[in-house]
């Protein structure tokens, strides 16, 4: 099977997409030949099995430039359809080549992601991207919470993201001293750190009585880092919440190995790959239904759900501190919960065979 990906990622690593995306072609090469078309032009990591098919000098998306069996491939799969309006070319190519395509939107097809620049999206999904949304063979969805808040139901596939898992993973976690850790964009309203800091407000005197903490690391995103910094003193928290630079690599992995509960209180997601990270490192997790995995993290135990309220997140924060011995328990879950689901090696197997059945039931039709 040949598969084409054809996304518009730079070299911003706080992007969930430009992690997320190289890593499925570079599992998905082992099974099937992978092609690569960037419209953004910009050099990203990618698998050496995975054949490049943008250049620098020509970034026209030209199935007769590119070489044998890309010139005809049996799939296409378009991400993150709002980062440029060059796709709508490019499903206008597809469509008269007669070549199935497949939309990955990562979580913007979701009413609370439309919100964000909402007339100028729903201009583009009405005229520009119609026919790329409308006439898509298929949405693949990364999880069943995101197709059921996403304004597109019909021709769906669901699969996942997924993550490395750590070897030899010590679960054991310090609840002598809580310490709530968020790793991600500081991106206010669509992470919903407005409502955790605001949650601290109402929780203050228990996080202090048990000297809890929470440490918010991650890059500015328009001016954000100085709102929360702002936030942060107006709300008198700054004695245990603490805004920082954001990390990387070893950095990340010492933070996550050292602290007792990740949290994202995040009004929509599509798969948040920074959860699960935490998870693989044996984080339980404190989140809103808004991330997506919140049926999950019941199922298996790993963490605490919070309504989307200031109000209801204080609570989950005040009964963790007065409840650390859960934290252990829940810890060895995270583990297990993201090693039975979400390896890379599993989720690339399942997406190969969820392709190969959109290429059969477009091919029985066509």
């Amino acid at each position: 099977m040949n598969v084409i990906h054809v996304a518009n990622i730079g070299s911003n690593r706080a992007n969930g997409v430009n992690i997320v995306v190289p890593e499925h072609m570079k599992y998905q090469s082992k099974f099937s030949n992978i092609g690569f078309f960037n419209f953004s032009g910009i050099s990203v990591p990618i698998d050496s099995n995975v054949k490049i098919l943008s250049k620098n000098n020509n970034l026209d998306f030209d199935l007769r430039e590119f070489p044998e069996p890309f010139n005809r491939p049996d799939l296409v799969i378009i991400h993150d359809v709002f980062s440029t309006l060059k796709f709508y070319k490019v499903a206008k190519i597809l469509k008269k080549e007669n070549i199935p395509y497949i939309i990955v939107p990562h979580g913007c097809f979701t009413y609370n992601a439309l919100k964000r620049k909402k007339i100028k999206k729903l201009i583009a999904i009405n005229t520009i991207f119609r026919t790329l949304i409308y006439k898509a063979t298929a949405i693949q969805y990364l999880t069943e919470n995101e197709r059921k808040n996403s304004f597109i139901q019909n021709n769906y596939i669901i699969i996942p993201n997924g993550i490395t898992i750590p070897q030899n993973v010590d679960t054991r976690r310090n609840y002598d001293k809580v310490s709530f850790v968020y790793i991600g964009r500081k991106d206010i309203y669509h992470k919903g750190i407005d409502i955790l800091l605001k949650a601290c407000k109402i929780a203050k005197d228990a996080m202090r009585e048990k000297d809890a903490t929470l440490t918010l690391y991650g890059p500015d995103r328009k001016g954000s880092f100085k709102k929360i910094d702002k936030m942060i003193q107006e709300y008198k928290i700054d004695d245990f919440v603490f805004n920082k630079e954001a990390i990387f690599d070893h950095e990340k992995e010492r933070v996550l190995k050292s602290s007792s509960v990740f949290v994202l209180t995040s009004r929509s997601e599509g798969h948040p790959v920074a959860l699960l990270e935490a998870c693989a490192y044996g984080l339980p997790v404190l989140i809103t239904p808004g991330t997506s995995v919140s049926d999950e993290v019941l199922k298996y135990n790993c963490g605490w759900v919070s309504e989307q309220t200031a109000e209801n997140i204080a609570e989950k924060l005040i009964y963790i501190v007065n409840k650390p011995e859960e934290i252990q328990k829940k810890s060895k879950n995270a583990y297990e919960y993201v090693s039975n689901l979400y390896s890379w090696e599993r989720v690339a197997k399942l997406t190969i065979e969820k392709y190969k059945e959109v290429i059969n039931n477009y091919d029985s039709v066509h």
